[in-house]
């Protein structure tokens, strides 16, 4: 699959083993934290600081870079990819949703380092079929995309959500392509 619509862009990029080996590499999670704008967030949250020893990286590293390059022309920082790897300030996030979790309407940008994000991506690692509800959905774009390995990008200034998981428990790799100013 691979889906392009207005500015938010999906493809199936990794394999069931990648979506392994990512869920393998996670510390355990820990309950998420609202932000400062009180969004009702109820998932669990890890850290990975240096992702870039995951065999699959550079290929979500080259798809964002072809993301910013064909769709939207950010200004991301100079040698980006150091923040997108976790050594900056932005670590890549594994969320974690169990039943009756969810995350309402929200923006990835905000205040502090947030408020640089220029790019938001959420790879799905959970199979579809382990989990009901949870769906990941952006405000003003159709459908759902729920298969497995399918890295979703768009801008960190769009409105989304994740939908309360009715069974089940869905996972997702999160994290940002930041520029050195915010927008403006």
């Amino acid at each position: 699959m691979n889906k392009h619509i207005a500015d938010v862009y999906a493809d199936a990029i990794l394999t069931a083993a990648e979506c392994d080996e990512a869920l393998a590499s996670f510390p355990p999670t820990r309950p998420g934290e609202t932000n400062a704008s009180a969004v009702k967030r109820s998932s669990s949250v890890g850290f990975v600081g240096n992702p870039t020893r995951w065999s699959f990286w550079a290929k979500l590293y080259h798809l964002v870079q072809e993301v910013n390059d064909n769709l939207h022309r950010f200004d991301l920082v100079p040698r980006w990819k150091e923040f997108f790897d976790g050594t900056g300030t932005e670590p890549v996030q594994l969320a974690e949703y169990h039943v009756g979790n969810e995350y309402d309407w929200h923006l990835d940008i905000g205040p502090g380092p947030a408020s640089l994000r220029k790019l938001s991506l959420s790879v799905q690692l959970t199979d579809p079929g382990e989990y009901d509800g949870g769906d990941l959905e952006i405000r003003g774009h159709v459908g759902q995309i729920r298969a497995r390995g399918t890295a979703i990008i768009f801008p960190s200034f769009l409105l989304h959500r994740v939908t309360p998981v009715t069974r089940g428990v869905r996972r997702s790799l999160v994290a940002w392509a930041i520029g050195e100013k915010p927008f403006r």
